[in-house]
């Protein structure tokens, strides 16, 4: 529990023994301690790791590595560790320096309440601090997490804390173990896409706190309706263009301000390398600033790059939510076509024979091989977006099942509200409706039927007449819902082994 291991003694540099005292609060990636070596009379700060929940060995060698790697980084903004060890009762931990002051976030939050900007030299001076020591870490590891909660305040002096633990990062990430809201807040595009880790992910996260540094909130926290959202979020860091810093406060420099921008750029071949981030925010450019003529030319520039990413993003967001709806359509056909594999794998069960062969010709076409009877074929038809109302629901897809030389019917996926993302599969039996001409109907048809009860079987057939099935208008066919698929599967095989 936290704050239990008040009294261990841990292995320091040298061998020396530090004494776990006061418990000083616990985060997403350990808890710390006050640990003291009452001998020498040294204050340092102990974090113990939390490994639960991974039982890679490799995985935890490799973060012992990189808390090690963190142990060589010497900087004045960054908190020093002086040692990396483990110890057989509680596990990894790391011993470093021992901070009293507030975190960068609780000294935001105090100017937020008294609504008092920060001025613009102090501004550009704690930035430098960051960049400073977010460069030194970047020359031995990728950090992962950097947030105004890692970065201490002591006699105005920032202190960049919790890096050499990205391997523990990527491991709560990729599980969906990850804790804490401030994360998800300062995440790259490239860290939701769990893409390789490099310096560029902390460059965009830090310009992130550039922005609340200069303005006092978080660029992209208004796009979020539900700040606990993960989703929200991640929709947010991939899709969302970060607006102008001087939309919120107008006395920005704007070369200030075109450095933030490309820092949080979703490329991470537009962002900027530490030295030129350091370079820019030593420079005042106050000649390029006075130039009215370029000014205008550099504004438009901008307004041009503004637009070209705008138009970027919206074109990248519509194309990952199709991707995801295709996704999740193809998702909800092998479940479906689960539920009737385990009816097959019953009857191969029980059955003293041959048994019945899945045969997959394509990612959406399937055979059924049946031991002396007709095969069972399957295709996927492709998913659309429709306002075609069945059973209370949206048409968003569906195919058509059938015996070779037999009768078929129609699969169709219907979604019933906006949360039900993966739908519902019904069975939909077609017949010529009697009081139409089977003539005039079967030339409006593809593929004229030749068995009842049938299903549409091109696709252009299926989205034109199906529409009817839900009732409603005049049609020249007679439908039948069912819902019970799995039964009239086992009908269908039923039939299979009953034709002659």
């Amino acid at each position: 529990m936290e704050g239990k291991r008040s009294g261990v003694i841990l292995c320091g540099p040298n061998g020396e023994g530090y004494e776990l005292t006061t418990f000083l609060g616990a985060g997403s990636f350990g808890e710390v301690y006050r640990a003291e070596n009452k001998k020498k009379e040294i204050i340092l700060a102990a974090k113990v790791l939390p490994l639960e929940g991974i039982s890679d060995k490799d995985l935890i060698l490799s973060l012992m590595n990189e808390a090690e790697l963190a142990t060589k980084i010497k900087h004045s903004n960054v908190v020093n560790v002086f040692f990396a060890g483990k110890d057989k009762v509680i596990g990894p931990y790391l011993l470093m320096e021992y901070i009293s002051g507030d975190t960068l976030k609780e000294y935001l939050l105090t100017r937020i309440k008294a609504n008092s900007m920060i001025s613009l030299r102090k501004s550009r001076e704690m930035m430098m601090q960051i960049a400073q020591g977010a460069r030194a870490i970047n020359q031995k590891l990728v950090h992962r997490d950097l947030k105004p909660d890692n970065i201490l305040i002591s006699d105005d002096q920032l202190k960049i804390t919790d890096f050499g633990l990205s391997k523990l990062v990527a491991e709560r990430t990729r599980t969906t173990t990850f804790k804490g809201i401030g994360a998800i807040c300062y995440m790259a595009p490239e860290a939701w896409q769990l893409k390789h880790n490099t310096l560029k992910i902390d460059i965009y996260s830090v310009g992130l706190i550039f922005y609340e540094i200069l303005t006092l909130s978080h660029p992209l926290q208004s796009k979020v309706t539900d700040p606990s959202h993960v989703e929200a979020w991640r929709r947010v860091h991939l899709f969302q263009k970060i607006e102008d810093a001087r939309s919120l406060r107008s006395d920005i420099p704007r070369h200030l301000a075109q450095l933030l921008s490309r820092m949080v750029a979703k490329n991470t071949d537009d962002r900027p390398e530490w030295d030129e981030i350091i370079s820019v925010l030593s420079s005042d450019n106050v000649e390029s600033e006075k130039n009215n003529n370029m000014a205008q030319i550099i504004e438009r520039a901008i307004e041009r790059r503004n637009e070209t990413e705008e138009k970027r993003l919206k074109e990248d967001e519509e194309r990952s939510e199709e991707e995801e709806r295709e996704q999740l359509y193809r998702v909800s056909f092998e479940q479906l076509i689960s539920s009737w594999d385990n009816i097959i794998d019953s009857f191969n069960i029980e059955f003293q024979g041959k048994s019945i062969k899945k045969i997959l010709l394509s990612d959406s076409s399937i055979e059924y091989m049946l031991p002396n009877a007709p095969s069972i074929d399957i295709v996927l038809f492709s998913r659309r977006d429709t306002d075609i109302n069945i059973l209370n629901g949206k048409l968003m897809g569906g195919g058509i099942i059938g015996i070779k030389g037999g009768i078929s019917v129609n699969i169709l996926l219907i979604k019933k509200s906006q949360e039900d993302i993966y739908g519902q599969w019904v069975i939909c039996f077609v017949k010529i409706n009697p009081l139409y001409p089977k003539q005039e109907l079967a030339s409006a048809l593809s593929n004229p039927p030749h068995v009842e009860p049938f299903g549409f079987s091109s696709e252009s057939d299926f989205y034109e007449h199906i529409a009817y099935a839900g009732g409603g208008g005049s049609s020249g066919f007679i439908y039948e819902l069912k819902t019970d698929l799995e039964q009239v599967f086992k009908d269908f095989l039923d039939t299979a082994f009953s034709m002659k």
